[in-house]
């Protein structure tokens, strides 16, 4: 019996029958939109002071988009972009129209969609915890609804990084649907169409949708086939399989046919949807890619004889034994061959008709400004980036204060003290939520590695996604803000229902799993309050 079917049983122990379910919030359309509304309802009425005071929040980024809708609105010019921002496009900002048409030209009517956006990554979220295991998916969205303090500042604000999230979920879904069903032709483009709106709206999507391909990749059933003797150690050593001079030479082939390949294609990929790369690194690597990037008498005739490469590649590649003896053999592979070729197309087909907005705005010369993706290729400078991710994370979850005031010596005070408990019991449970999730993984995890086939779950998805955010945050040459680290909460989020449940499992009983929801939920709820009160948008309970 799978994680999935293991939990879906009643408390009695037994399956409910389907004709006793004859309730309307037994029907699965109508359990969701009431858990969407009612996760709506919490997160607006937490940020009551926030909303009543928006002027008060309203942030330079924020400002700068709504200035740019209202005077789209008064022009009635509209644009797909922000004047002189080619990584993101305007979509937010669109959002915001029926609240601008409805309540007018406010800092509220420009915040709310962050909220309902917000409450729409909750619910995405919950859908994914859903598919590992029902019975923690309701406490992931309860501890993502009663969050810390930087994550309610980030839900009003009305940025790309949360709408990225949503869609970044519903690859993740889409994903686990084609894995399932590997002829669902429909899913296959709407993959297409959702991962290249999302590279529309915001240079941030290359996380999730370098996650979703991943996921795609090891968890094929062809990947086997596909990858042959291939592993991390081959490619590290790629000489290590070759017994004779002609495999040498087809090695070296492969790898200047690869390197020309990747360099040309990543370099007019970014060049064209964002503007290139600005790139920092050391200077002898920095010389060696603008030798080969930039054209010159030696680049330029390398790339002319491309094709004589691919000729040679060929040639050597030619072996008695690849003739085929047997009919059927033939046909199995001529069918395998015509259905990968129909995926690709339903695939790229959704994905230009997604990524339309980008080549409008391209024709109609609405995009400008320098580029989305700054890079800086160092040892140090990564290590010195990663090391300062989980400061920044600390701040993500609340525990970037100091809880004991040594100015003031007021070691009496008892909401001190209850301040202490619970921010170490937070620590101590993403701590140990966190090492129970890779050690469960494990196996999983170094399949990975190994470049290995795997069979996708949530858990193996929401650890490569900490893996890739965390490599791109590492190699970004500017400081990481907190919402470029908007998907480490969520994370955190299933790991510590995941860790609670697991416990609670164990030692019977449901004391465990409502103790610890409790200290979650007062912990933030304090925090919470003491963020309004420092703010000044509110005094004791009053607005």
């Amino acid at each position: 019996m799978d994680a999935t079917e293991k939990y879906t049983s009643s408390p009695s122990g037994k399956y409910n029958s389907q004709e006793d379910r004859t309730g309307i919030f037994y029907k699965p359309f109508f359990r969701q939109a009431f858990l969407l509304i009612m996760i709506w309802a919490v997160l607006l009425v937490l940020r009551v002071p926030i909303l009543a005071n928006a002027n008060l929040f309203l942030d330079a980024d924020e400002g700068f988009m709504a200035t740019h809708m209202v005077e789209s609105i008064k022009s009635g010019n509209f644009s797909l972009y922000f004047e002189r921002v080619r990584y993101t496009g305007n979509f937010n900002g669109y959002l915001a129209l029926p609240f601008f048409l409805i309540m007018g030209f406010t800092a509220l009517a420009f915040k709310l969609p962050a909220v309902l956006c917000y409450g729409l990554y909750v619910w995405t979220f919950y859908l994914l915890a859903k598919r590992y295991r029902k019975d923690i998916a309701l406490t992931v969205a309860i501890f993502m609804v009663f969050c810390p303090p930087a994550i309610l500042d980030l839900s009003t604000r009305n940025i790309q990084q949360i709408i990225i999230g949503i869609f970044g979920n519903v690859l993740f879904l889409l994903a686990d649907k084609i894995l399932k069903n590997q002829r669902s032709n429909s899913k296959i483009f709407l993959l297409g169409l959702v991962a290249g709106f999302t590279i529309y709206v915001y240079s941030y999507s290359v996380i999730y949708v370098t996650t979703v391909l991943i996921i795609l990749i090891l968890a094929s059933p062809s990947w086997d086939s596909w990858r042959g003797n291939s592993s991390l150690v081959s490619f590290l050593n790629p000489f290590k399989n070759c017994n004779n001079i002609q495999q040498i030479i087809l090695r070296v082939v492969d790898i200047v046919m690869g390197v020309i390949f990747l360099g040309i294609f990543s370099f007019l990929f970014f060049k064209y949807i964002w503007g290139g790369i600005i790139f920092e690194a050391q200077p002898p690597l920095t010389k060696l890619l603008v030798f080969f990037l930039i054209p010159n008498n030696i680049t330029t005739p390398l790339l002319l004889i491309y094709p004589v490469f691919i000729i040679v590649r060929i040639y050597l590649y030619r072996k008695k034994h690849t003739k085929l003896s047997s009919k059927d053999l033939k046909l199995t592979l001529k069918s395998d061959k015509n259905i990968f070729f129909k995926k690709v197309c339903f695939v790229l087909a959704g994905f230009l008709i997604g990524f339309c907005p980008n080549i409008v705005g391209t024709l109609d010369g609405q995009i400008s400004g320098h580029p989305g993706f700054e890079v800086k290729l160092s040892l140090s400078h990564m290590f010195a980036k990663f090391m300062d991710m989980w400061v920044t994370i600390s701040s993500l979850i609340g525990l970037n204060k100091p809880y004991v005031d040594f100015d003031s010596f007021q070691f009496s005070s008892p909401i001190m003290f209850l301040r202490v408990f619970l921010a170490s019991f937070i620590g101590l449970l993403g701590i140990a939520s966190f090492v129970h999730l890779i050690y469960s993984q494990r196996d999983k995890l170094k399949r990975v590695f190994q470049l290995k086939q795997i069979d996708q779950n949530p858990p193996i998805i929401l650890i490569l996604l900490f893996l890739v955010t965390a490599l791109a945050g590492a190699l970004y040459l500017k400081t990481n803000t907190l919402r470029h680290l908007l998907p480490m909460y969520g994370i955190l989020c299933f790991c510590a229902a995941l860790f609670i449940h697991t416990i609670n499992k164990r030692i019977g009983g449901n004391r465990f799993l409502k103790t610890c929801s409790f200290l979650w939920i007062l912990f933030y709820m304090i925090e919470t309050h003491i963020f309004y009160t420092e703010n000044q948008v509110i005094k004791g309970v009053h607005v």
